[in-house]
């Protein structure tokens, strides 16, 4: 019984096994046989745009002086009952400072005025400022402004004696000077903006001042801005009850200062020269002054003024020798001379049309444009326009040793321009009129062997050259005019004169050895050059 009953479970187990390997071939063949359906398959759908981005709309802030109106009576009344009166009609609350002198007396009527502008007209009558913060009136003595002072802070330095230096050294860090001179000398100091704009704005706060900070005559000594956050020694003044202090001024020198700062009791700037912002405290009364200044000297320091020039070389004919005659009745046609042509040397003159003056000029001799350059300027800034190339030449140096009885030798390459310089200051006026200042220098190298020579002779008799420099014909002019908006004016008068041998000779016979030079001669002519510039000006909107 009892082997019946395993050899059973064994069988058992065998038939399960067999049925579970039979399954699972047919499992793996079902499997293979399976095609997918693609006909099923879910379409891809396009991704949905991103939500917009959000935007907080900035929060207004509600005036609580709007659509209020107020009625009130008052004879000699302080200013600070005044006041009182004004937050008890608007149902505002009133802060006072202690800086301000409430004792004014006040005589007024009003009657349904809108109460934000009867507290402007009290304000302004009293030299005060005031602040509406949430539900309080705020009144000051003084009101803190920002202003921004867009300009470079390279300053312009415009020497001026006639005479542009035309040579130039690769030994020297100026490399060509292109400088023009008439005869004066304006500081780079006087034609920093930022600088005119503190001077002016120092003597608004303290009338009493220079730009300098330096009492004027009769004042009392006001402190002087500290170095380095040191603090300043206090100052007297007139209505300022505490000691004054003095902002710091760091940077590398005077004139490379990032802040310039001055404070005296609570009036005073600070300046910050990187980024040209200008912080002002002062009372309400000067802070519109300053307004009114600032705003008219960043107009005027961002007109542009477009300056054209044409540069052209007249080479003269027989008949016009002496030069181009512009008194001519031709002449006048297309240019009108400006003032006394025998006074001023150089003649200047509009054009006052393009066709019949270059209809004269051609009668005049053979012109060649040298250049036509365009430039932009600021108000009151220079130009200096340059055309023609630079020969290069070398300079000799000796240097000796007495003791050793030994000489160094050394060559140092230079260069010089052939070719002209036009330099132009403008100025806009009032009118949008310019006034420009205009140095035209013409330069020529005669010759590249001919030239200076500098020599030095020991005891025996040899000399050494130790030094060279070309020869050059250097012409030049120099005139201030004013000139209407659009207008072209034209400079001429500089006339150079060239030197060309010519050789005349009979072909063969100027070849025979001994009697070739009876049938051959050289002839010297001198050709003139006049230069003729025109410059037209026309303003351009400093936003542009």
């Amino acid at each position: 019984m009892g082997k019946k009953m395993v050899l059973r479970s064994v069988l058992t187990v065998l038939l399960a096994l067999s049925l579970a390997s039979c399954a699972t071939v047919d499992e793996k063949r079902q499997a293979a046989s399976v095609t997918p359906d693609f006909s099923k398959a879910q379409p891809v759908l396009p991704l949905a745009p991103p939500p917009p981005p959000v935007i907080f709309k900035p929060a207004i802030e509600n005036d609580p002086l709007e659509n209020v109106y107020v009625s009130m009576d008052a004879v000699e009344q302080n200013l600070s009952s005044v006041l009182y009166m004004v937050a008890a009609e608007t149902g505002l609350n009133l802060i006072i400072g202690p800086e301000i002198n409430v004792n004014k007396p006040f005589t007024l009527t009003v009657k349904n005025m809108p109460a934000k502008e009867a507290l402007e007209i009290i304000c302004e009558n009293a030299g005060v400022g005031y602040k509406i913060s949430g539900s309080t009136i705020r009144v000051n003595a003084f009101t803190t402004k920002n202003y921004r002072i867009p300009y470079t802070t390279v300053v312009g330095d415009n020497t001026a004696v006639i005479g542009g230096n035309i040579f130039g050294s690769t030994g020297s860090d100026s490399g060509l000077a292109g400088d023009f001179k008439l005869s004066y000398s304006k500081k780079g100091s006087r034609a920093d903006l930022h600088q005119t704009i503190l001077g002016t704005v120092n003597a608004m706060i303290f009338p009493d001042t220079d730009e300098t900070g330096q009492k004027t005559k009769g004042a009392d000594q006001p402190a002087q801005p500290a170095q380095d956050g040191a603090s300043a020694p206090a100052a007297s003044g007139t209505g300022s009850k505490a000691a004054a202090s003095a902002g710091s001024s760091s940077g590398q020198s005077s004139s490379g200062d990032t802040r310039i700062s001055y404070y005296r009791g609570m009036k005073g700037y600070s300046f910050n020269t990187l980024t040209g912002m200008l912080t002002v405290t002062a009372p309400p009364y000067i802070i519109a002054m300053i307004d009114d200044y600032i705003a008219h000297a960043v107009k005027d320091a961002s007109k542009q003024v477009l300056i054209e020039a044409r540069i052209m070389e007249v080479t003269l004919s027989d008949a016009s020798s002496y030069g181009i005659n512009w008194t001519s009745e031709n002449a006048r046609f297309g240019v009108s001379l400006i003032g006394d042509l025998v006074a001023s040397g150089t003649p200047v003159g509009y054009v006052k049309s393009y066709d019949n003056f270059f209809k004269f000029i051609a009668t005049q001799g053979k012109i060649e444009t040298l250049g036509n350059p365009r430039i932009r300027v600021l108000n009151g800034q220079s130009a200096m326009i340059t055309s023609g190339q630079l020969r290069p030449f070398w300079e000799k140096k000796v240097d000796r040793d007495t003791e050793n009885n030994e000489q160094t030798i050394t060559y140092e390459r230079s260069t010089v321009l052939h070719g002209i310089t036009l330099g132009v200051t403008a100025n806009i006026m009032e009118d949008n009129s310019v006034t420009l200042h205009v140095v035209p220098i013409l330069t020529r190298i005669e010759d590249d062997t001919a030239g200076t020579y500098v020599q030095e002779c020991d005891s025996s008799g040899t000399c050494t050259t130790v030094a060279s420099y070309p020869k050059v014909n250097l012409k030049e002019a120099g005139t201030v005019l004013t000139v209407p908006n659009g207008s072209t004016i034209v400079m001429g008068g500089l006339i150079d004169n060239e030197e060309k041998i010519a050789e005349k000779r009979i072909p063969i016979l100027a070849d025979i050895p001994g009697i070739g030079a009876l049938f051959k001669a050289k002839d010297k002519q001198v050709e003139k050059r006049e230069l003729v510039i025109m410059i037209t000006t026309s303003l351009i909107d400093g936003n542009l």
